[in-house]
């Protein structure tokens, strides 16, 4: 049993080696920097697993500038629910990174990220300073990387596989220790699970000077240790490489500081703009600053000889509010090259709260209102210190928002300013108590701290006669052999109070139900008219009575029509005794014909 585990090992390190050897033996007929495939995904462990290199860079995808920040992911699927065979126990999935050489350089930590359904874990690699790594990627890959003339050196990590004991390395019982729980064979078992191994790099300043119109390449390989007996890499299906733009001759990328800017508006005068550029030394380059649309001079002496830039802009001129403000800095070239990036600025404003102020009706006031009332006229004053539209709103009985006054114009901040209007409503409101209030909110998104309210008492509607006189009085009058005619000394205070507010729907009558009598006396002939100007209607002679002319005297009152043109008389004949007479009149609202 030692000897057969012990083999195990050896499968997988020393006759990896020979393997070398002999591809080193033949190596003249393998044309130089020509790996076998350039395949960005395949399937691998015996068809089980498919293999998928991509990466995504944050600035332009038409070429690479220095600055750009680039995510490399290799991506693993099962395609079936067949579990992988005990041959793939030693089976890695090994992560290449581009040497620094290529102006690439390592952020952070590789991440490794397992995916089966709904549940996602995070897996572990094969420890950096474990022999195991050093043996496959140091050694054993950068033996392939010579025999196909790639310049550059590869690091990397890989995959856990199943290491026991008696493989004999030397570093077994150190800490870390090896664990195969992570491993291909034990993670990739179900139909759907995903594993996810990801990387970040930088592209520096290097990248200029070795890779201008070149390709980046990335490239991760799967060792499959079912191949050859022994275990290999799997260069003819397991290789993926996956190919980036290259540098142009020029470029410019802002850096993360300035796409990161938090700003508030008031630093608007002084914006610090800065990143990293480079160009061909024989061009002629311009330099272009837009924001918002608008260009803006670059200040003398922003682009640097050692490949950055900085500046420091006024776009006090666009930025008046909150606002997310697009910067671009574009180089061009009189070769026909350029390039261009984007940092989007982040305006903010400390906002001052608008107040809003109820005049009339006052603050907590109860206005009394009727059913068929649509609409109460209101006004508020409201004030905003620093923003340039505000708008007035109210909610009623805690319904939805409605907008009295959109957008209204700030023409003096911090001053109070009056507003007009009327609050109305479509459908009768129920009897009882009802609540209105208003709230302001400014352009940039501040609303007050306290609105301000009023209460509406909804009553059912009234007709009917709010005052009417008790005496119509007419001034003494003399006997005489002639006809008398008298007006009253004052008029007759007779008012109506309506609350639908339509006086086409009744009239207003008055007859006369007794004779003019003083004590046992009768005032013969007598009548009492009203003139109007196109008649004289008596109303004596009337027994069903007339009907008087109104007109409206306030919102809800109608009052009777009396002045030089429209009164009362009275015609008295002649031949009557002295006395004080009286007669009684009905007044009456009936409904119109």
């Amino acid at each position: 049993m030692l000897r057969k585990e012990r083999k195990v090992f050896y499968r997988f390190i020393f006759l990896l080696g020979l393997f070398l050897l002999g591809i080193l033996f033949n190596s003249q007929q393998v044309s130089a920097a020509d790996w076998p495939t350039n395949e960005s995904e395949s399937d691998i462990l015996g068809g089980h697993v498919h293999a998928k290199l991509m990466f995504e860079k944050d600035n332009s995808q038409e070429y690479t500038a220095v600055g750009d920040t680039v995510t490399v992911t290799t991506e693993l699927t099962k395609l079936d629910d067949i579990p992988l065979d005990e041959s793939y126990d030693q089976s890695s999935m090994v992560i290449l990174y581009p040497n620094v050489e290529q102006g690439l350089e390592l952020i952070g930590q590789p991440t490794y990220m397992i995916k089966n359904g709904n549940a996602t874990n995070t897996g572990e690699f094969v420890p950096d300073e474990k022999i195991l790594t050093q043996n496959v990627i140091d050694i054993g890959f950068n033996m392939y990387a010579d025999l196909y003339k790639d310049p550059f050196h590869y690091t990397g990590v890989m995959t856990p596989i199943k290491v026991k004991e008696t493989d004999d390395l030397d570093d077994f019982n150190q800490d870390p220790r090896y664990s195969d729980t992570f491993s291909l064979k034990n993670i990739l078992v179900n139909k759907g699970t995903v594993v996810t191994l990801s990387y970040q790099v930088r592209v520096t300043q290097k990248a200029v000077d070795v890779n201008v119109g070149k390709l980046f390449s990335f490239h991760s390989v799967i060792y499959d240790s079912s191949l050859n007996g022994t275990g290999d890499y799997d260069l003819t299906n397991g290789f993926l490489t996956a190919e980036m733009p290259g540098i142009q001759a020029m470029g410019v990328a802002f850096d993360q500081q300035s796409k990161n800017q938090l700003l508030d508006v008031k630093d608007a005068k002084a914006v610090h703009l800065s990143g990293t550029w480079h160009d061909d030394p024989t061009a002629k380059v311009t330099q272009t600053l837009t924001a918002n649309g608008k260009d803006f001079q670059v200040p003398q002496n922003s682009f640097k000889d050692d490949g950055t830039f900085d500046m420091t802009v006024d776009l006090s001129s666009i930025v008046t509010k909150a606002a997310e403000v697009p910067v671009t800095i574009k180089l061009e070239d009189d070769h026909g090259q350029s390039a261009s990036d984007t940092a989007t600025l982040n305006f903010q404003q400390t906002n001052v709260a608008p107040e809003v102020q109820l005049v009339a009706p006052a603050e907590g006031e109860v206005v009394n209102s009727y059913s068929s009332t649509r609409e109460i006229p209101i006004q508020l004053k409201w004030k905003d210190d620093d923003s340039e539209q505000v708008t007035l709103s109210y909610i009623l009985d805690n319904g939805s928002e409605i907008i009295l006054a959109k957008d209204l114009a700030n023409p003096t901040p911090g001053e109070w300013q009056t507003y007009d209007g009327k609050i109305n409503w479509a459908e009768a409101l129920a009897i009882g108590m009802h609540h209105a209030a208003f709230d302001v909110e400014d352009s940039d998104g501040a609303k007050a701290s306290k609105t301000t309210e009023f209460s509406i008492n909804v009553q059912p509607d009234i007709l009917g006669f709010k005052t009417v006189g008790q005496e119509m009085i007419f001034p003494e009058m003399y006997i005489s052999n002639r006809l008398l005619q008298s007006s009253p000394e004052t008029g007759e205070n007779v008012v109506i109070t309506d609350t639908l507010n339509d006086p086409n729907l009744w009239r207003l009558t008055v007859k006369q139900t007794s004779d003019f009598t003083s004590g046992a006396k009768t005032l013969k002939g007598a009548e009492l008219s009203f003139v109007s100007e196109t008649q004289t209607a008596s109303i004596t002679n009337n027994p069903d009575g007339i009907i008087l002319p109104v007109e409206q005297a306030t919102t809800n009152d109608y009052s009777l029509i009396q002045n030089e043109k429209n009164h009362f008389q009275l015609n008295i004949p002649s031949g009557n005794l002295t006395g004080n007479y009286s007669a009684d009149l009905e007044w009456t609202i009936v409904a119109a014909p």
